[in-house]
């Protein structure tokens, strides 16, 4: 069940004045608007565009985008700081339902900021909650959740109840999507506390029934569903209410009542074709094959399998070309960057000349006309540089915002790590890009009772990276999917021979090298054999003597001219059998980390104090092992910036 539309219950952006989204009241627009056109100064038509942006914050946003822009401009120029710290937050707000998230993030840090300088810390932390907001939706769930409990922490300490019960529902929330359903219980348990009738107050119904399925208390979760389901319809919140129909119909088909689960389903279908909730559509689809599994239907679970299938490719597709559309983007910026620092060069350069020219003894009349003929042309030329600066900062936030939402779909695309901790009890993924989008990536399945388990390194980081990430990702899954290979060596065998004629890099010159390096590992919990195969990487296992079995590949990479020319020659990359002990440690990983440069002396971390890091991951155990891996990490780095993407998976077999 995602959270991705029932999160938006609490998850409503703090205006700091009571948050109304309809019905608003003409009479006051009006008048608002009678004072903007009478106004005598720029105070009163400061506080005219205060107020317009106030009333159409939610129902208008363009023309609460205009009146926020206009009134910030006056605020910063007559130094009203507490209504510039407001307008930042309305810009915020309008930034943030563009999906332009991190102009929306510096606008509420910057309320937050001016809220403080001001002693206003109600407002600071009203800001601070909208900042929790940004980080969650931008895939950063752990700052989301320390910017909601140090919201709480004041909101409790002043006896804000509203504000804290919506802290504790947003913090619940963050920890169900991270699969840590004992801390969201401690959450839900202190918001039921907070519960005296007030609408305003959240509700923890919608988190409590899904803490009630995790736990198979089925017949409590239904009723709990239900009653959520009547606040949700009858306050419209239409995403809400389709999520919730998803809920219910996988609780009763927990419960064996099929019929009455697919009438639910087909609810929430209905709700999403509406008003085109995507992900509700592809929730509904998943759990539509589901129950017609259940019902022995298999022939429609296919084609509804078949559905979801070209739903995602579909919207995949859609992400993609907004990546690509950010990449040309970002080259006609670089190109345009380029021309303007030539033209201001060439300003600067006239500019002197100008300044030794009015020096000289030149007669007063060609000193009068070079003067005013150089003016007039630094006035043209500034007039340009101005409007492709304009240009060029909004092309640079689209770049900013495509690039930002291109990470939300990678790591969508990536299996959460609570899955993983689902098959082995103890495990941790330390997953860290070195910018917003990342070459690294982790990918497992289990499939016929074997579980495989991989890391991947692709060439570069950033974009390109990232672009390599999806082409390799999709290739390992065609690889097992369609092509159903299961022995890892002809697994990775068949993605290079995909990815370099993907590429077509058999003919392509040799400096040609975008490919990637790669662990693959098929775990047999039944025999207590792993069997690896691996393209210029290795594998650590560590046994309960604390001693180590560096497993190294074959030392040639997937994909790459040069490798496609090896290829012609029938290439393939070998598979090894070990064998290990059960509570034996397994660690997989990219070489970010072990080639990261800092200390005292600016050095390679290096693989052997790697080593020693992955030993005192077995000691305090894999499931603390994030914090401490991260840690180990800044610190070792300090005020260097971080040099590649970094990857490492470890689990207790």
């Amino acid at each position: 069940m995602s959270f991705t539309h029932i999160s938006f219950l609490f998850l409503l952006l703090l205006k700091f004045s009571p948050l109304t989204l309809i019905g608003q009241d003409q009479s006051v627009i009006d008048q608002f608007n009678r004072d903007l056109r009478n106004a005598q100064n720029d105070k009163q038509r400061l506080d005219a565009h205060l107020g317009l942006a106030d009333e159409y914050l939610f129902c208008l946003p363009d023309s609460a985008q205009y009146h926020s822009i206009k009134g910030y401009e006056l605020a910063e120029e007559l130094e009203e700081l507490g209504k510039l710290a407001k307008l930042s937050n309305f810009r915020g707000i309008v930034e943030h339902n563009h999906g332009h998230y991190l102009s929306a993030l510096e606008l509420y840090q910057k309320s937050r900021s001016v809220y403080a300088q001001l002693g206003d810390m109600e407002g600071a932390v009203k800001a601070l909650n909208n900042i929790g907001i940004i980080y969650g939706v931008i895939g950063e769930p752990h700052k989301a959740i320390a910017s909601y409990l140090e919201s709480l922490q004041y909101n409790e300490e002043h006896g804000l109840e509203v504000q804290a019960s919506r802290n504790l529902f947003n913090v619940a929330m963050s920890y169900l999507e991270l699969k840590e359903f004992d801390l969201a219980r401690g959450y839900v348990e202190r918001l039921k506390e907070y519960q005296n009738g007030s609408k305003e107050m959240a509700n923890p119904l919608t988190l409590e029934a899904e803490l009630l399925l995790h736990d198979g208390k089925l017949d409590e979760a239904l009723s709990v569903v239900r009653s959520a389901l009547e606040i949700a319809t009858t306050g419209g919140d239409l995403s809400n209410e389709g999520s919730l129909h998803v809920l219910k119909a996988e609780i009763l088909r927990s419960m064996g009542r099929t019929g009455e689960a697919l009438a639910s389903i087909q609810k929430a279908s209905t709700l999403a074709d509406e008003y085109d909730f995507n992900d509700i559509k592809i929730e509904a689809l998943a759990e539509k094959v589901n129950i017609l599994s259940a019902m022995g239907l298999y022939d429609k679970a296919y084609f509804n399998q078949k559905e979801l299938i070209r739903t995602k490719d579909s919207l995949d597709g859609i992400n993609k070309m907004n990546i690509m559309s950010e990449l040309n983007t970002k080259y006609e910026t670089e190109k345009r960057d380029a021309e303007i620092a030539l033209q201001s060069q060439q300003l600067q350069s006239k500019s002197f000349w100008m300044f030794v020219i009015s020096l000289s003894t030149i007669a007063l009349a060609v000193i009068i006309f070079m003067i005013y003929f150089t003016l007039q042309k630094k006035k043209r030329l500034n007039g340009l540089l101005t409007r492709q600066n304009q240009e060029i900062k909004s092309q640079r936030q689209k770049i900013i915002s495509s690039i930002s939402y291109a990470k939300r779909i990678q790591h969508s695309s990536l299996i959460p790590p609570g899955r993983l901790q689902e098959i082995f009890k103890e495990s941790f993924i330390f997953f860290k890009p070195k910018d917003i989008v990342s070459g690294d990536f982790y990918w497992f399945r289990v499939i016929d009772n074997m579980i495989y388990l991989a890391v991947v390194d692709c060439t570069g980081h950033g974009v390109p990276g990232a672009f390599m990430s999806l082409i390799a990702a999709e290739k390992l899954n065609k690889a097992v999917g369609e092509m159903g290979l299961r022995d890892p060596g002809e697994i990775i065998t068949a993605v290079n021979k995909q990815i370099i004629e993907s590429l077509n890099q058999e003919s392509a010159p040799e400096n040609a090298q975008d490919g990637l390096d790669l662990s693959l590992c098929l775990v047999n919990q039944h025999t207590g054999e792993i069997k690896f195969s691996g393209a210029n990487s290795s594998i650590i296992i560590l046994n309960d003597k604390n001693e180590f079995n560096e497993v190294r590949s074959t030392a040639l990479g997937v994909g790459g001219a040069i490798y496609g020319k090896m290829y012609k020659n029938g290439f393939c990359f070998e598979t090894t059998s070990i064998n290990y002990q059960s509570g034996d440690y397994l660690f997989m990983f990219t070489d970010g980390f072990h080639d990261q440069f800092g200390g005292l002396d600016l050095k390679k971390f290096n693989k052997g104090q790697f080593r020693e890091m992955l030993k005192e991951c077995s000691n305090i155990g894999l499931n603390n092992s994030h914090e401490f891996c991260n840690n180990i990490f800044e610190q070792w780095r300090g005020s260097t910036s971080q040099t590649d993407d970094i990857l490492v998976l470890g689990v207790r077999l």
